[in-house]
């Protein structure tokens, strides 16, 4: 046994050996990197075999006091009402400022931004930043997810050290694993859902094919993004999700499995094949327009998509002519300024997905098969997920019995499967 490895030096090695056999994806990495900053500096210089139980506590102790976040920020008044009276759209302010669309849209709601994007919005409004904003320090604990993620992570580097014979038990075992509560699940209700659609129509190909796959399919955002014209078999209706488009800071935009590292097959309906089609009509005019043009470099991170995009034709590319997959946040930032031109309520790509479980479950699909189209790996996963719309779902079945078996027996009709 190893009595003289560090924390440090085994969090290396796992995470090393963890890439090098593909069972990390860059996301996750970056990920592990920002957890690593706290669990190195309480853990790093320790001995692996000398972490305790009362460490471990105290550790988990402290992320639940510790305050997030330090950095000069800054909280709108009213500039939903400023913005109205100067008649400019969140999205033309955001263009203006050089800033993500999401950004003006959190700083119009009332939340937190950072203080140079609070004045980069005084400055085009031709303000000063202090009459628009509060400006101060916020300081906020760290989420449950995030004190959860810490947890986990620890928990796996030093199960690593138990194969490695380096440590004969995992302290972690024996300290109650940090809760976290259930976030309400957001989806749109069949009515809003059949307004977007309807209103998509007058709206870009592109986008209007993007929301509609988010919609029917359930697919994840980068899922959608990442498609190529022959993952989609026109003959029988099916899309195959392979592959998942991210954006890695400082390493750019990258390919990568779709969660639970296996493909899935979703059957969809013709009136989603009529639109694809529709859409891929305009797409081989914009390619056919762009020429020797496609699929040229235009930025230095994006060369790594120089052979990725060889031969690949991804459905969903850059503005302009390139032929470059696109960046997974411009979805976000088009229903931005998709809702803004209709009055809808937020929109976000992940609720759409919910949206189509949702519908699923309350018309009274089993869950192994809303399970295996949403990619869980079990349906266990999507049981607890929407374990509050089952329960919903549920209250039907409810109302089935009683007209059965305790009402007027014509009543039975009611239950009766389409």
């Amino acid at each position: 046994m190893n009595q003289s490895i560090t924390f440090q030096q085994c969090a290396a090695l796992y995470i090393e050996r963890k890439a090098k056999r593909n069972q990390l994806k860059p996301k996750t990495i970056s990920g592990y990197a920002y957890l690593l900053n706290r669990l190195n500096e309480t853990f790093g210089s320790k001995l692996v075999a000398e972490i305790t139980v009362a460490d471990i506590e105290l550790f988990i102790d402290g992320l639940y006091t510790e305050e997030q976040r330090s950095d000069p920020s800054a909280v709108a008044y009213e500039l939903a009402n400023v913005l109205s009276k100067a008649g400019l759209s969140r999205a033309a302010l955001a263009k203006r400022c050089g800033l993500c669309v999401g950004t003006v849209e959190a700083a119009a709601k009332g939340k937190t931004v950072k203080l140079k994007s609070a004045e980069k919005i005084a400055m085009v409004l031709g303000q000063s930043v202090t009459d628009i904003f509060e400006v101060g320090v916020k300081k906020e604990r760290l989420s449950d997810k995030s004190i959860l993620e810490h947890f986990r992570l620890l928990r796996a580097i030093l199960n690593f050290a138990i194969r490695q014979e380096w440590i004969q038990t995992n302290p972690c075992s024996r300290v109650e694993t940090p809760g976290q509560q259930n976030k309400k699940i957001n989806y749109y209700q069949p009515d809003l859902a059949w307004k977007i659609l309807n209103a998509l129509n007058s709206e870009d190909i592109k986008w209007k094919t993007f929301v509609h796959l988010l919609l029917v399919t359930g697919a994840r955002r980068g899922e959608i993004a990442a498609l190529d014209w022959s993952k989609i078999d026109f003959k029988y209706n099916i899309i195959e999700i392979s592959q998942n488009l991210v954006y890695i800071p400082k390493e750019g935009l990258k390919l990568v499995s779709p969660k639970g590292n296996r493909p899935r097959y979703i059957k969809i309906p013709q009136e989603t094949i009529k639109i694809l089609l529709e859409y891929k009509a305009a797409y081989e005019a914009q390619k056919q327009k762009a020429g020797s043009r496609w699929h040229k470099a235009v930025k230095e991170q994006q060369r790594y998509f120089e052979k990725m995009c060889d031969n690949t034709e991804f459905l969903f590319v850059q503005r302009g002519t390139t032929g470059f997959p696109m960046h997974p946040d411009s979805a976000n930032n088009f229903l931005i300024r998709f809702q803004e031109r209709n009055g809808f309520p937020h929109l976000n790509p992940h609720a759409f997905r919910h949206s189509m479980a949702s519908i699923l479950i309350f018309e009274g699909q089993d869950i192994v098969s809303i399970s295996h189209r949403l990619g869980h790996r079990h349906p266990s996963t999507t049981s607890d997920m929407y374990g509050q719309l089952i329960l919903l779902a549920d209250a039907r079945n409810s109302a089935c019995i009683a007209d059965v078996l305790l009402r007027k027996p014509d009543s039975a009709e009611l239950c009766k499967v389409n």
